[in-house]
C-alpha cells in the first residue's frame, strides 16, 4: 500500500490533479476525467523487461503503473515479465509472443539493420546514455585522454559510448590495451584492467560498496549523444492495434512521472516485484536514472519524447565505428505518434 495514500482514492478520476509533478521537474499531467472510460472495450498484454526485476526506469514506469491501478484505468490488464537471459525478451518480441519489451536504443537499430527484425521504439527513457566509464581514484586515470597506455576493459564488443567518447576526447585508441571482461565488476578492483565499461546507475554504486572509491567518466559530459533505454514493440503488431499501445504508453509514463515525483513510494513498489535486492541500491539507481531521464527536451516535450534527428545521430554513429554494416530509413526506428498524441503543451493527457 502506498503510504499516507488511499487505493480507493489513489484510483479516483481526479487522481493526476494531485500529482506534484512540477515539483519533480517533469511535465504536469491534466486531471484525469471517467469521460469515455466506460464505453472502452478491456484489453490485455504482456511486457517484458529485458533483466531481472529493479529500479531501471524503463522498468519502474510499468510496475507503478501496475500497482497504483493506472492500466486499471486505461481498461488494460497488462502482464509484467523479466527476461531470463540470452535475450529471451526480444526473440519473444520478435515471435509476437509478447507486445512491449525494454531494449536499448541501439540495439533497436542493430536489430532492424541487422537482422531485418521490425522492431520499433515507443518512447526513449533513458535520453543521455547509460553505460560510462570508471577507474580507481588511486590510479589517477580521471579524463578519457588517459586511457592512452593503459589497459581498457568492453562487456561484450567495445560499444559506442566508448568509442565516441575515444573521439570526442581526441584519444589515440591506438595506444589502449582492450580486452573483453564480461560484467563483473571485480575485474577493475582487482586491478586487471585500469578502465571499465559499467552501467552507470547500478555498477558504480557496487564498486563503491566493494569499499573503493572511484572516477565516474560519462560520455555524455563530452558531447556524446546517445540515447538509452525504450519501450519497443514489433511493429507490425503496433500497427493492428495502435490504441493498445497508447493505452499502455500513457499509463506507464504516468507511472514514471508518478515514480519521479515520489521517489520513495515509487520504490516501495520496486521491492515487491524485487524483495531480495538491496533498497538503498535500487533508490541509487532511480535517482541516476531520473537525472538522465530528465533533459530539455523531455521537460519542455514529456518523459519518453524521441526525435528523428536522435534516431539520424545514433544510426549514423554506430555506422561511423563499423558496429552496423547498412543504414536504413531512420524514420522507421521509432513511433512518435502516440506521444504526440498523448502530450499536449508538454502535459500528459489523460482521457
Amino acid at each position: 500500500m502506498i503510504q499516507g495514500m488511499s487505493r480507493r482514492r489513489l484510483l479516483g478520476s481526479t487522481v493526476a490533479a494531485s500529482f506534484a509533478l512540477v515539483a519533480a521537474g517533469c511535465a504536469p499531467l491534466t486531471a484525469p476525467t471517467s469521460s469515455g472510460q466506460a464505453t472502452r472495450s478491456p484489453k490485455s498484454m504482456t511486457f517484458m523487461a529485458g533483466y531481472k526485476p529493479q529500479a531501471n526506469v524503463s522498468f519502474v514506469g510499468v510496475y507503478v503503473a501496475h500497482d497504483l491501478g493506472f492500466f486499471k484505468q486505461q481498461q488494460l490488464d497488462v502482464t509484467i515479465k523479466h527476461s531470463t537471459g540470452q535475450g529471451e525478451h526480444a526473440k519473444l518480441l520478435a515471435g509476437k509472443q509478447v507486445q512491449v519489451i525494454t531494449e536499448t536504443a541501439t540495439d533497436v537499430i542493430s536489430n532492424v539493420t541487422g537482422q531485418n527484425i521490425p522492431f520499433i521504439s515507443l518512447a526513449v527513457l533513458t535520453q543521455t546514455g547509460d553505460e560510462a566509464m570508471v577507474t580507481l581514484k588511486s590510479s589517477g586515470i580521471d579524463e578519457p585522454k588517459k586511457f592512452e597506455g593503459k589497459t581498457v576493459g568492453y562487456k561484450v564488443v567495445p560499444a559506442f559510448e566508448y568509442l565516441a567518447l575515444l573521439k570526442s576526447a581526441g584519444v589515440d585508441r591506438t595506444k589502449i590495451t582492450e580486452i573483453s571482461v564480461g560484467f563483473d565488476p571485480r575485474i577493475l578492483t582487482e586491478k586487471k584492467v585500469d578502465v571499465l565499461p559499467v552501467f552507470k546507475s547500478n555498477e558504480p554504486d557496487v564498486i563503491r560498496h566493494l569499499g573503493f572509491e572511484i572516477n565516474v567518466i560519462d560520455p555524455a559530459k563530452y558531447g556524446v549523444q546517445v540515447m538509452g533505454q525504450t519501450w519497443t514493440a514489433h511493429r507490425e503488431v503496433l500497427a493492428s492495434d495502435p490504441d493498445l499501445f497508447e493505452r499502455f504508453v500513457r499509463a506507464a509514463l504516468m507511472g514514471l512521472a508518478y515514480a519521479f515525483a515520489n521517489p520513495k513510494e515509487a520504490i516501495d513498489v520496486v521491492m515487491k516485484y524485487a524483495p531480495t535486492e538491496d533498497r538503498a541500491h535500487q533508490d541509487y539507481m532511480l535517482g541516476i536514472e531520473k537525472q538522465s531521464s530528465l533533459t530539455e527536451q523531455t521537460m519542455s516535450k514529456g518523459l519518453g519524447w524521441q526525435t528523428l534527428d536522435q534516431w539520424t545521430q545514433l544510426q549514423n554513429g554506430l555506422g561511423d565505428f563499423g558496429l552496423i554494416t547498412q543504414k536504413v530509413d531512420p524514420a522507421v526506428f521509432f513511433n512518435d505518434t502516440i506521444l504526440k498524441k498523448i502530450y499536449r503543451d508538454g502535459k500528459l493527457v489523460w482521457p
